[in-house]
C-alpha cells in the first residue's frame, strides 16, 4: 500500500509539473505581440491605441526601430484622468477628445522604449522600439 501511495504522489508531481510548464509565457497577447504594425503609404507604421476604464490599451506596443510612427489613439471613457496623451522625451503632447480617433505623427526612432503617459502622470504606456 505504501508503494502505491509513492507512485500516487509521484504520478500527481509529474502532472503539476506538466502544468506549471505549459502556463509558462502563456499571458494574454495584445495584437502587437502578435502581428507587425500596418504600414503605410508614407511608410510610416500605423498603430492603434484605445484609452479604456483599464487604462491605455494595449499598455505596451511594439514597433519597427527607423521608421516613423503614426498612432491613433480614441478614448472611449470619461472615468479616467487620461484625456490628453504625452511623450515627455520628445516634447509631444496630443489632447484627446472623448469618442474622437485622434492621429499623432511621431518620428523614427532607434531602439529602446518610448513613454507616454496621461497629463498627470498617473496612467502610462510605452513603445518598445526593436
Amino acid at each position: 500500500m505504501n508503494r502505491n501511495l509513492s507512485r500516487l504522489a509521484c504520478a500527481l508531481g509529474a502532472v503539476l509539473l506538466v502544468f506549471a510548464f505549459a502556463g509558462c509565457n502563456s499571458g494574454p497577447k495584445t495584437s502587437s505581440e502578435t502581428t507587425p504594425a500596418p504600414v503605410a503609404s508614407s511608410g510610416a507604421q500605423e498603430v492603434q491605441l484605445t484609452v479604456t476604464d483599464k487604462g491605455f490599451e494595449p499598455a505596451e506596443i511594439k514597433v519597427e526601430k527607423d521608421r516613423p510612427i503614426v498612432l491613433t489613439v480614441t478614448r472611449k471613457t470619461d472615468a479616467t484622468c487620461a484625456r490628453e496623451i504625452v511623450f515627455k522625451e520628445i516634447a509631444v503632447k496630443q489632447d484627446l477628445p472623448l469618442n474622437q480617433a485622434v492621429r499623432i505623427a511621431l518620428p523614427a526612432s532607434p531602439t529602446g522604449t518610448l513613454n507616454y503617459a496621461c497629463g498627470m502622470n498617473m496612467i502610462k504606456g510605452s513603445l518598445i522600439v526593436q
